[in-house]
């Protein structure tokens, strides 16, 4: 698991990142996976019933969670040799107000289910979330 929109950046636990500010006038990060053995989907189909679960969520150091709930897609993961990836999906943090997450420790978690199948991945990383 990491951050990026075209590429996957694994960041150092710990590690100082800019949350991005949006468009809206909200905050989020853009999160990704790489994954191998298990079933990737179909990344052209959307609706298709082999596509995994994709869960992101972000928690302040307290269990709090920072993220609106929203980060969850259910959708096929890209070929990348014998891996799979699922690039620049949007992290919604709940506070439009960037006062109260600037310098908060966190940690960026992920769930990947298989889909029809109790196959679970989970990742996670503790990040030090900046203000645009």
């Amino acid at each position: 698991m990491g951050l990026g929109e075209a590429f996957l950046r694994v960041p150092e636990s710990g590690e100082q990142v800019t949350v991005v500010a949006g468009p809206q006038g909200g905050f989020h990060l853009l999160a990704g996976i790489r994954v191998c053995g298990i079933e990737v989907g179909d990344p052209e189909d959307p609706l298709s019933p082999d596509n995994p679960r994709v869960v992101f969520a972000v928690h302040d150091d307290r269990g709090q969670q920072l993220d609106d709930g929203a980060a969850i897609y259910r959708q096929g993961l890209s070929r990348d040799g014998e891996d799979a990836t699922l690039l620049g999906r949007l992290v919604v943090l709940r506070s439009r107000d960037p006062s109260t997450f600037d310098g908060a420790l966190a940690t960026l978690s992920v769930e990947v289910r298989e889909a029809g199948s109790a196959t679970v991945l989970r990742d996670s990383v503790s990040l030090t979330l900046q203000a645009p």
